[in-house]
């Protein structure tokens, strides 16, 4: 859409001209459909009527993964159709500058390699500059797009960090493997049309036939929002040119058909890309364009910050911002993302669509316009998370006999792989009449009230700084309107400032208001509500109402002081609900009396709340954290969202006799302690029953441990544990013996446990999981298990000792062929009865001492590395497909696989199924 406050367009027509005109200042807006305020100007477009490519026209399908371990993680920064196989080209690693082929499979599947990553520049991408070479990866040189045209790809590059180059096109045949059918590199364009290389050396699109004459060309290519960014766009270019004189001309013609230069930052209205910015700002990265048949739109698609902007380093701690919090005399600004290391930062991110008019292009080409001069004619939010990267996000491809649009979101797969999002385009779809206007308020603690446009208002409410609460206005407005979104009621302790608050409606809901709160606030946080009626549900909030009455019995804590005192005396079914902090103990470890009792971080991220002992040696006076007497004591107790160790004996001691019964250990980290982390104790063979432990990480931070008596989640005689989704690391003896297990349910005399270990991935540690005595049962299945040797007492991976009726399925175990131990699983005993199956070892499946064993569709003493996807950090995932291990599995006790995946069916040999070697963006990122 040209620029309100500049330009008027008429509405398209068939066989028609376009109409351009300078607005006169001193006429009102209610005259300036007068005919004597216009000046005809002469553009040829297209006879057809079309329509524009908005919003409601894209239908989010869902995604598919593309596959691993062939070097396409950390890619997918440019995407191509190709009509041939009705395939996709995409990119491969950023430090190796490939190119494969890969199938297009149904939504939530996985594409098949059909051709493997190939440089299809023969050595030539780096020759960008006259007598410049440069290196590949992320200060190197890129490959900025790819295009199929006429049976052969077209591919640009450019320097990531450099002011410019010279030479940005090449041309390669469809067979990436193929040698002698490079073309390039070329150069396109020359100043002044093109500014500079690196407007015009990235995305790529075809111009359908019906457009050429009026734009210029067969092909449309450009970049921007690159480093230094003074040398390229602020903001999408296009430049147009004729495909087929790649190889021909020297320089090939180009065209301007919009761009934005330094001098002319249209997009952030104020001539700074650091401003917050609903169309553009120093974050934002942009990797595809297309232009879909039958519209007059050209879509451009990228991640964007829509928060308030700064440079320097990201901090996920309120408390941080505006400090130098990583010592390194750059300013901490928040941005719990994980996006963009040292550098600008504008959280939070939004992948993003940009539609551009192409009648405003051909003004452009026709010299009515200049190029800086036009501006989305409409703007929207994909519903896809960003995943934490720093590659360029929004690679596009349009597969014109699905009716298919695809766009590429690096790193958002599993691995570091890029996600492939797929859109259904439908030009039938009715356009919306009204739209709404919403957004995001971050570091809100308290209660804050919005208007829009001084009538509309709602009010917003959180109870901590690290919760995103996402608002609509209730009214909605018609297209063109404007909206004007205010703070009227700022909260106790807080000041509230609105970004992309003003603006107009662009046929689309406007998503991307972010309310961005400065200060520790909290002044209306209680511990009880004052009157006894507690508003919206909110925990301990008083803001009046008739809602729901005041939830009793939750406890916030802030201090070590009242941390203690939340555990003196607490009562059935409390909520201990503790601040962000480090709490070190320095009496007594926290007894568990009560029943039902929650204990968590106020935040939900386990590394905001760390509650430590003094030490994790012998004499260390505080030898646990979370302390259960023996007897019935803490029964159905929850611990999460927390970060606990440093103690003399055990982070968390159930001492026997049903003490913890029915408890819950859902992400916490627990680190260095003196003897195991998790110690369950027994009374004349009763333990702790009924317990769950899962998504946690055990580790000693500077292995070995202190003391050989040492070992992660250590049972006597425990009954219906649920051991799933933990990650154990570094759990090794120092000397003298060797260490207890990562795992271990067992007990001096028999005891009739029955347990599931399942998920859990085990690396150096000196032994895995270990079953002695058991007379009941264990299923131990999809465990990824790695021994590089470390240590003075590598050991196996799982140890059956004594036990009957175990079950050992689908299992990936390997250990370091030089340093490692001969075994990766032992039975030993007589008495003991399994059955062991559907396992995957690099080491000798080992029988000692007469155990009834039943072994079958197991694979050992096989080399195994190129199988698996990084077998020294126990990521165990198949990285190919091996006959030997496809659909060779045994169903019996196993369901799904490591990731969560179901298996049905012919099952895959060991922990990961490949085909279900999928991992998708969560609806709500939460990092921990």
């Amino acid at each position: 859409m040209i620029k309100e406050s500049d330009f008027l367009r008429s509405t398209h027509t068939s066989s028609r001209k376009v109409l351009v005109m300078k607005k006169m200042k001193s006429i009102s807006m209610n005259h300036i459909f007068l005919p004597i305020l216009f000046l005809f100007v002469g553009l040829t477009i297209p006879a057809i009527s079309y329509s524009a490519l908005e919003s409601h026209n894209l239908l989010y399908q869902g995604s598919f993964q593309v596959p691993g371990g062939v070097g396409l993680d950390y890619g997918g920064y440019a995407l191509a159709y190709n009509p041939a196989n009705n395939s996709l080209f995409i990119t491969g690693h950023t430090y190796n500058q490939t190119v494969a082929e890969i199938s297009i499979p149904s939504v939530n599947g996985t594409a098949t390699l059909l051709q493997a990553p190939a440089d299809i520049t023969e050595g030539n991408l780096r020759n960008i500059g006259e007598g410049m070479t440069d290196t590949f990866g992320s200060n190197g040189v890129l490959m900025g797009g790819l295009l199929v045209q006429d049976g052969q790809l077209i591919g640009t590059s450019f320097p990531h960090y450099a002011s410019d180059a010279a030479y940005t096109h090449f041309t390669s045949g469809l067979d990436v493997d193929a040698t002698g059918d490079f073309g390039g590199m070329y150069r396109v364009g020359e100043t002044p049309e093109v500014p500079g290389a690196r407007f015009i050396d990235g995305w790529m699109a075809a111009i359908p036939t019906s457009w050429q004459t009026a734009l210029g060309g067969s092909v449309i290519s450009g970049n921007g929002g690159l480093s230094i960014i003074a040398s390229t766009s602020y903001g999408p270019a296009a430049f147009s040119f004729d495909h087929s004189r790649l190889g021909i001309d020297e320089p090939v013609t180009a065209n301007a058909l919009m761009y934005y230069p330094q001098s002319n930052q249209t997009l952030n209205g104020v001539n700074d890309s650091r401003a917050p910015s609903r169309f553009f700002n120093w974050t934002t990265k942009m990797a595809g364009s297309v232009i879909i048949p039958n519209t007059d739109s050209i879509v451009f698609f990228g991640y964007h910050g829509i928060g308030d902007t700064g440079y320097g380093n990201g901090t996920s701690d309120p408390d941080a911002i505006g400090t130098d919090c990583l010592g390194d005399g750059a300013t901490c600004f928040y941005d719990p993302s994980g996006m963009g290391g040292k550098g600008p930062h504008a959280y939070p991110y939004i992948y993003q669509a940009w539609s551009y008019d192409l009648a405003d292009l051909a003004a452009v080409h026709a010299g009515t316009l200049d190029p800086w001069e036009i501006t989305p004619a409409s703007v929207w939010e994909l519903p896809f998370e960003v995943a934490p990267t720093d590659l360029f996000g929004g690679a596009a491809a349009y597969n014109p006999t699905t009716e298919e649009l695809y766009v590429v979101a690096p790193r958002a797969g599993a691995y570091g792989l890029p996600l492939v999002h797929v859109f259904s385009v439908d030009l039938t779809t009715t356009a919306s009449s009204t739209f709404s206007v919403g957004g995001r308020a971050i570091l809100l603690n308290g209660t804050v009230t919005l208007q829009n446009n001084s009538g509309d208002s709602l009010t917003l409410s959180a109870t901590d700084r690290t919760t995103i609460q996402n608002f609509t206005f209730s009214s909605e407005l018609t297209d063109a309107a404007s909206f004007n979104v205010t703070v009227t009621a700022q909260p106790v302790g807080q000041t509230c400032s609105v970004m992309n608050g003003v603006g107009d409606i662009l046929s689309a809901d406007m998503t991307s208001v972010v309310i961005v709160c400065d200060g520790d606030g909290g002044g209306e946080v209680t511990s009880t509500c004052s009157d006894g009626i507690q508003n919206q549900d909110e925990d301990g909030v008083d803001c009046g109402g008739s809602c729901s009455a005041c939830s009793v019995g939750q406890i916030y804590v802030n201090s070590l002081s009242e941390l203690y005192t939340a555990f003196d005396g607490e009562q059935d079914g409390d909520e201990i609900i503790i601040a962000p902090g480090t709490y070190t103990l320095n009496s007594t470890a926290l007894s568990i009396n009560a029943d039902n009792i929650i204990i968590r971080s106020s935040t939900g991220n386990r590394e905001d709340v760390i509650i430590q002992g003094d030490g994790f040696e012998s004499n260390s006076s505080i030898k646990s954290i979370f302390y259960f007497p023996q007897g019935a004591y803490g029964q159905n107790t929850t611990i999460k969202d927390l970060t606990i160790g440093r103690v003399g004996w055990h982070a968390i001691f159930f001492n026997g006799n049903g003490s913890g019964n029915g408890s819950t250990i859902d992400n916490v980290r627990i680190f260095d302690c003196y003897e195991q982390f998790i110690k369950g104790a027994d009374v004349l063979n009763v333990g702790t029953d009924d317990v769950t432990v899962k998504n946690s990480l055990f580790e000693f931070t500077s292995p070995p441990a202190p003391n050989y008596y040492t070992g992660g989640i250590d049972i006597h005689a425990g009954d219906s544990w649920l051991i799933q989704d933990n990650e154990f690391k570094n759990i090794r003896s120092p000397s003298g013996a060797i260490s207890e297990h990562a795992i271990h349910m067992w007990s001096n005399d028999p005891f009739p446990g029955e347990n599931t270990i399942e998920r859990n991935k085990i690396l150096d540690c000196d032994r895995g999981i270990g079953i002695w005595n058991n007379t009941g049962s264990t299923i131990i299945r999809n465990n990824m298990i790695t021994s590089n040797g470390l240590g003075a007492f590598p050991d196996v991976g799982i140890d059956i000792q004594n036990s009957q009726n175990q079950y050992v399925y689908n299992n990936t175990i390997w250990n370091d062929p030089n340093e490692g131990y001969y075994a990766g699983i032992e039975v030993r005993g007589a008495t003991t009865t399994a059955i062991v199956r559907n396992n995957l070892t690099n080491a000798e499946i080992r029988d000692i001492n007469s155990p009834t064993v039943t072994e079958s569709n197991n694979i050992e003493l096989t080399t195994i590395n190129s199988w698996l996807v990084s077998p020294t950090t126990a990521d165990h995932h198949l990285s190919m497909s091996v006959s030997s291990i496809i659909d060779q599995g045994y169903m019996g006790v196993v369901t799904d696989d490591f990731d969560g995946q179901n298996r049905s069916g012919a099952i895959d040999i060991g922990a990961d199924e490949l085909e279900l070697n999928l991992v998708f963006p969560p609806s709500s990122l939460r990092l921990n």
